[in-house]
């Protein structure tokens, strides 16, 4: 017969005082290693995350008494757990908009016969994510900043201010609006159709980032090319 041996998240729950402090245990390894999709809620507050757990969620949180209490240990607790769905959240986006990326350069590739540059891996202080040219028999330099979602109806995205200035100072610069999916949907945006969302710096602020929202409607009627 074969031995059985506790593991060291197992060791680390047995040695926890009560079974309150082990179910908390029990918990975060699960939230950090299972990722499960309610999990994404943690870092808006206890109360804003606790309000769509599902059912049995709900029961263990209570009986973990990560509800209602403020001592140091359950404080910590939701300090740990935010922190990895922040964490988790991001790079969840990163993978998107590498999605994204990786359709743009083979777009371009399809587009002008040459491979273009992923600049978003060269330097993230770019301002932009492909170099690539305006078309076979022009080797003038083509500037694309790269925006991907899995969205259907709704484009969000974000712009930062480093962003909007290489777009603005750039002859020729391209967004690639990218629809994921099967079938993943592009619209290449001009620069031009995007300068109306840009705010307007005043007083002594400065913006840093914008979320700018187009509906499908409207990115049809802007793009330079939508399929």
């Amino acid at each position: 017969m074969g031995n059985i041996e506790v593991s060291e998240h197992g060791n680390e729950i047995l040695m926890q005082a009560n079974m309150q402090d082990a179910l908390r245990i029990q918990l975060k390894h699960l939230i950090r290693k299972y990722r499960p999709s309610w999990s994404y809620l943690l870092h808006k507050g206890r109360k804003e995350a606790f309000q769509y757990f599902p059912p049995n969620v709900k029961q263990c949180f209570k009986e973990a008494e990560l509800i209602n209490s403020y001592e140091p240990a359950v404080i910590e607790w939701w300090d740990q757990l935010a922190f990895i769905a922040r964490k988790n959240q991001e790079d969840n986006k990163l993978r998107i908009g590498r999605a994204g990326e990786e359709l743009s350069l083979q777009y371009e590739k399809n587009r002008t016969g040459k491979n273009a540059v992923w600049q978003s891996i060269e330097s993230n202080l770019s301002g932009f994510d492909i170099l690539s040219c305006v078309s076979s028999s022009d080797a003038s330099p083509l500037c694309i900043e790269v925006k991907a979602t899995t969205y259907t109806d709704l484009f969000p995205f974000y712009l930062t201010r480093n962003e909007w200035s290489v777009a603005e100072t750039s002859q020729q610069f391209y967004f690639h609006l990218w629809i994921l999916g099967e079938c993943p949907e592009l619209y290449i945006v001009d620069k031009n159709n995007i300068e109306s969302h840009i705010p307007f710096n005043k007083g002594n602020g400065t913006w840093e980032s914008v979320k700018i929202t187009f509906d499908i409607e409207t990115l049809k009627e802007i793009s330079i090319k939508g399929q």
